[in-house]
Parts: structure tokens; C-alpha cells; sequence
């Protein structure tokens, strides 16, 4: 809505007219209020465009979703042995399970596949394999999946689903940069860093809420407080070993 200067000025001469000195600076304070008032009647909202929201946080947020994680187990159409190297990875796909896992590890087994007699025998062998390596019998589920050809030899796949920090794709070169007026960030601007931070991540939940402090050593407490009395220094000390040095081969 525009301002109503009119209506302004003309209060403004209203307060101003004759009188004293003392009424005069009365009804100048008096135009200053009206003044500011009516001024600041002039902005009533604030534009939300104004803001900046092109920040890599904004336009390349890290998201904290519930994903699969998948292990497929190659079966032969006649294979019926599982060597020790993949049984080592079957078990550390079991305690990967246990650590991030929602509590539940499906054991998917083909239909409709050339491999599928194989596949159903070797399933029970995975899945003695897994309550072996500290699974619950009731926390492992086996569900059938369908095969596109009946001539396909398909793997059994071990799933579960654990909380990942993604990011979505960086790929959005749209913009020509040679051509940027504006000192803002590009469209793609911070998406590999944040891609890079969500990776390393080892709990996604770290970034939602702060871990709980762990206690405190009791030992190291003790000795700092025994020295505070004895009025000595509680800082560690360490060797002069492990601190560096600037050569001076090159000379000054």
C-alpha cells in the first residue's frame, strides 16, 4: 500500500500553527511522532525475497533417511558350498546388521530362476550362517523375489535398513558462469563438500542430536586435584620429543 503524503502533510500543518514558543516546540515534537509513525506505516510487511537463499546449507541440505543396505551372495546353478572368504563377508554383513540396522535382515531368494532349487538350498545355509553370527532367529525374515527370465541364474540378496546422511545428486550445471553478474553461489556451489560430509558421517544421528557425555576418569581427576593443591602446574607434560623444530640446513 503507498504512503498518503497528502493526508501527512496536511496534519503536519495542522499541528504547526500559530501559538507560543512553548506550544510551537510542544506540537513540533508532536510532528516528528506523527511523522515516524506514518512513515513506518509505509513498510507493513517485509518480503521474503529479500532474504538470501541461495546458501549450499539451502539449496544442497543433507538429508537423514531410512535406506537398504544390500549384500548379493552369487549362486551357481550347481553350487552348493560357500568358501571362507564370503562366508567372512556374510558374517560381517550380519554384525553391520546388528550395529545399524532397524532389527530386521531379509534373506531375498529368487523364483522363477534357473538357479532357483540352488538358491533355496543355499538360503538355509545363509541363514544359519547369519543366527550364528549373533542374528535372531525372529530378526531374520526370507521373502521371494521374481526374476525377469526363467533362464537367469540370480543371487540371493541379504538387505536391511539403517539411517544414511545423502545428498542428492550434483549435477546441475544448467547456468553458464562466465555469464554471473549477481556475487552469489552457482546452483552446484557446496554440493561435493556436503556430499564429502555426509559420507564420512559414521552415525547420521549426530547430526540431528548431540551424544550424551561419557564419565569422566576418575584417575586423571585425582591426580589434577593433587597437584592443584600442592600449588603445582596441572597442565600435561609432554616430551620435547614430539614437539617440531624449523631446519636450518638452508641457512638464513
Amino acid at each position: 500500500m503507498a504512503c498518503r503524503t497528502t493526508s501527512l502533510k496536511a496534519r503536519i500543518r495542522a499541528l504547526a500553527g500559530p501559538g507560543t514558543a512553548k506550544t510551537s516546540r510542544a506540537r513540533l515534537a508532536a510532528v516528528g511522532l506523527v511523522a515516524a509513525f506514518a512513515l513506518a506505516g509505509c513498510k507493513e510487511h517485509l518480503d521474503a525475497r529479500s532474504v538470501p537463499m541461495d546458501g549450499y546449507r539451502t539449496a544442497h541440505p543433507i538429508v537423514i533417511s531410512e535406506q537398504p543396505e544390500n549384500f548379493d551372495i552369487p549362486v551357481g546353478m550347481r553350487r552348493l558350498r560357500i568358501d571362507a572368504a564370503l562366508r567372512a563377508r556374510i558374517i560381517d554383513f550380519a554384525q553391520g546388521a546388528n550395529e545399524h540396522g532397524n532389527g530386521v535382515l531379509y534373506v531375498m531368494v529368487p523364483t522363477g530362476a534357473a538357479n532357483t532349487r540352488t538358491a533355496r538350498w543355499m538360503a538355509g545355509r545363509v541363514r544359519r550362517m547369519l543366527h550364528a553370527a549373533g542374528m535372531a532367529e525372529n530378526r531374520i525374515i526370507r521373502n521371494d523375489y521374481a526374476v525377469d527370465s526363467s533362464g537367469d541364474v540370480a543371487p540371493i540378496r541379504l538387505t536391511y535398513y539403517r539411517m544414511k546422511a545423502t545428498v542428492r545428486a550434483c549435477n546441475r550445471w544448467s547456468e553458464n558462469l562466465t555469464s554471473k553478474s549477481s556475487n552469489r553461489g552457482y546452483r552446484n556451489f557446496g554440493c561435493a563438500t556436503q556430499s564429502n560430509l555426509a559420507g564420512m558421517i559414521a552415525d547420521p544421528n549426530d547430526l540431528l542430536h548431540p551424544r550424551r557425555m561419557g564419565p569422566s576418569d576418575p584417575e586423571r581427576r585425582s591426580v589434577v586435584f593433587d597437584k592443584y593443591r600442592k600449588g603445582e602446574s596441572t597442565a600435561t607434560k609432554y616430551p620435547t620429543k614430539t614437539t617440531g623444530t624449523v631446519s636450518d640446513a638452508a641457512g638464513e
